[in-house]
């Protein structure tokens, strides 16, 4: 009979680190040192991926992450990840007696036995240093060298647009994220006697461990923080699959360097922003406020933003928005009949920047939605 409440680690989160903009040599060292420690080989057998009672695979001795459990559970059974997670108690519940770690275990074994031969032609990649399977890459897939993809992306757009300077990058395991900004404003974005600069610049990261494409886009950088314009007119995304990944990588970087960003149009968009209420009035009551909340957050949800960040972004902005300096509220607060699109723009910049490189891909996404008053979503 299963032992209700024990729990089991599955996977761990991968590691991660953040850059600074002083900080390019040293993310250039680092994935010089994530590179010479990974291997990248055939899956030979089930013991490579299942588990010993330590969480670690029977043969290797290594460890899942997140995103490389959840590429192997793809190809064993849809939806067996988030199966997979409940039982064994890696996503909390109220009560633990719903989880069975040991059965949990058991059954992961008996699927990768009975379903091996899903995967039998992919590839591991690993960690040999920190013991970590970083990911799962099919036989058409193209394992490149994140040294050599920064190293060549950073080249195509440094010759197509003159003066970027690096801004910020942050690891995520293998998962590699970039942010470049050129050093000439390309507007100043003014309201009333306020002004402040915008810079353009690029965003660009490389994922194939995760199932995530390799991707480039433009971005506007201000004080707030930074957004992101939508991939289907202001970038590309790709796949690794075949041999000429990096030259085609290439040419999607020269496509987004060529893009030409209307000054204007974009002043216009901030000028817009900070002129447009969120529609409260002086005179609403509570339940109108809570009303106007809840469809803030219908909005927010519209341009991608989950749910939770919806209504923790809605608070922040009719709390604090576009004040600055933050860690210390004005003397005299806003009342919410004065808070306009940038501060729920400005609030959408301020969350990203904490989160993990997916949803502040999100919401950096949402922000330039916002800036536009665009409720597609595109991405």
């Amino acid at each position: 009979m299963p032992a209700s409440g024990t729990l089991f680690e599955l996977y761990r989160r991968a590691s991660s680190r953040r850059f600074q903009p002083t900080e390019e040599a040293a993310l250039i060292e680092a994935l010089r040192t994530s590179d010479a420690a990974t291997s990248c080989h055939p899956v030979e057998s089930p013991r490579e991926l299942q588990l010993d009672g330590d969480g670690k695979t029977i043969q290797g001795g290594y460890r899942f992450v997140v995103g490389s459990f959840a590429q192997v559970s793809r190809r064993l059974a849809q939806g067996l990840s988030r199966f997979m997670a409940d039982i064994s108690g890696v996503r909390k519940h109220r009560e633990e007696r719903f989880a069975d770690g040991l059965w949990a275990r058991r059954l992961w074994n008996d699927l990768v036995e009975m379903r091996f031969g899903l995967l039998a032609r992919f590839r591991l990649v690993r960690n040999d240093v920190d013991r970590t399977i970083d990911g799962l890459l099919g036989m058409r897939q193209t394992y490149v060298e994140n040294v050599d993809f920064y190293g060549n992306a950073v080249e195509v757009l440094r010759q197509a647009v003159p003066g970027l300077v690096f801004h910020a990058g942050a690891l995520l395991g293998r998962r590699m994220i970039v942010w470049l900004r050129d050093t000439t404003p390309l507007f100043r974005a003014e309201f009333g006697t306020d002004t402040f600069p915008i810079y353009r610049g690029f965003y660009f990261g490389n994922g194939e461990v995760a199932g995530t494409a390799a991707r480039v886009t433009n971005a506007l950088f201000c004080r707030y923080g930074v957004c992101l314009l939508p991939y289907r007119r202001f970038g590309r995304k790709m796949r690794h699959t075949g041999k000429d990944v990096v030259p085609r990588f290439a040419s999607h970087l020269l496509h987004s360097a060529q893009v030409i960003l209307d000054a204007e149009s974009l002043a216009n968009h901030f000028r817009r922003a900070f002129g447009e209420t969120l529609g409260y009035r002086a005179d609403f009551t509570d339940r109108q406020k809570q009303k106007q909340a809840r469809k803030l957050i219908h909005t927010l949800a519209v341009l991608g933003v989950p749910q939770g960040l919806a209504g923790e972004t809605v608070a922040d902005a009719l709390e604090v928005g576009y004040d600055l300096p933050r860690g210390q509220l004005p003397a005299r607060r806003r009342l919410y009949h004065q808070r306009t699109a940038a501060d729920l723009f400005a609030s959408l910049l301020h969350l990203s920047r904490r989160l993990d490189p997916d949803r502040r891909e999100l919401l950096e996404q949402a922000a330039f939605g916002v800036l536009t008053n665009s409720l597609e979503g595109e991405n």
